[in-house]
């Protein structure tokens, strides 16, 4: 997500309260303001006073041996798609990075602004997934589970793309996927 001043921050929801102390939309907060929250006590006590973090600290986290995969929350047409294709960039990221976006349309907005990105698109419903894997926009579809069967997987196939499912918190759909 994108702060009102314009900082990317890794953070899920685009209401603060469910994971910090704070209030509102997070697109209406200063980088500075949101920074003071505490974003760690919602999970647990060894948590408390953990702050939301930028994309730049996430991303120099991570191990040089794994492939990092950013979700746009925000439309990620014009200054988004820019400056998180320039995150990546200036961590050598570019061709090691999954972007998820929220359609078509954001896709071919990252596709714009750096081709080398390999970009898959949500989908929710089965309808939608046969859509994303038909584009040539996208490089794969991020469907939600249980609408992942052997078909989207042989249609992916067939098509070179990516299946990137979501949410996946069952035992069970992890053996079956």
């Amino acid at each position: 997500r994108i702060t009102r001043d314009g900082k990317l921050v890794v953070f899920h929801d685009g209401l603060l309260r469910r994971t910090t102390n704070g209030r509102g939309f997070l697109s209406r907060r200063n980088f500075e303001d949101l920074r003071a929250l505490d974003a760690g006590a919602w999970f647990g006590r060894g948590f408390i006073g953990e702050r939301v973090p930028t994309l730049e600290e996430t991303l120099d986290l991570i191990a040089a041996d794994l492939l990092p995969c950013v979700e746009i929350k925000v439309g990620a047409r014009g200054s988004v798609a820019k400056s998180v294709a320039a995150c990546l960039g200036d961590r050598g990221l570019t061709d090691r990075c999954m972007i998820i976006v929220g359609g078509l349309k954001e896709a071919a907005a990252v596709k714009a602004v750096e081709p080398r990105l390999a970009v898959v698109s949500l989908a929710s419903r089965p309808r939608a997934v046969r859509r994303v894997l038909a584009s040539d926009v996208v490089d794969g579809v991020a469907p939600r589970v249980d609408t992942v069967h052997a078909d989207v997987v042989a249609a992916a196939r067939e098509r070179h793309k990516w299946v990137v499912p979501w949410t996946v918190n069952r035992v069970a759909d992890m053996r079956r996927l």
